[in-house]
């Protein structure tokens, strides 16, 4: 089964919460560190290996709006739940990026079978061991 989705409010999420408490008033961006903007998506896939390959072919779309490559996650109990972390040149270019006609057509072209998650995430600073 195909997915058939529409990226909506519900599926992004502003992420600028650390263990349920506001952001801290001083970011690593406005100490003067040059940051990325990390992107989050989470979906749910008919066939990773499918799935996979049709990723993989979207990359230079990817990399002509602003990704800058990232992380690929599975799910331990669930081998078609997938999670990328994206680093993105800047938030306004990942949001654009998610909510291009391109993207969807290729999630849906990949087998995405469920509404992503996706999170606009801001970098707080580092955690130590």
């Amino acid at each position: 089964m195909m997915g058939n989705f529409n990226f909506n409010e519900s599926s992004r999420i502003e992420a600028t919460l650390i263990a349920g408490k506001s952001a801290p008033a001083l970011t690593q961006k406005q100490k003067g560190e040059k940051t990325m903007a990390p992107l989050l998506v989470r979906h749910i896939v008919e066939n990773y290996d499918e799935w996979k390959a049709a990723f993989d072919a979207h990359a230079d779309f990817r990399q002509a709006n602003g990704s800058r490559g990232g992380h690929l996650f599975g799910n331990s109990t669930n081998p078609n739940e997938v999670l990328i972390l994206f680093e993105w040149d800047d938030l306004q270019k990942a949001r654009q990026f998610v909510d291009s006609d391109e993207l969807r057509e290729a999630m849906q072209k990949a087998g995405v079978t469920d509404q992503p998650d996706i999170y606009f995430l801001e970098e707080l600073g580092k955690v130590s061991s």
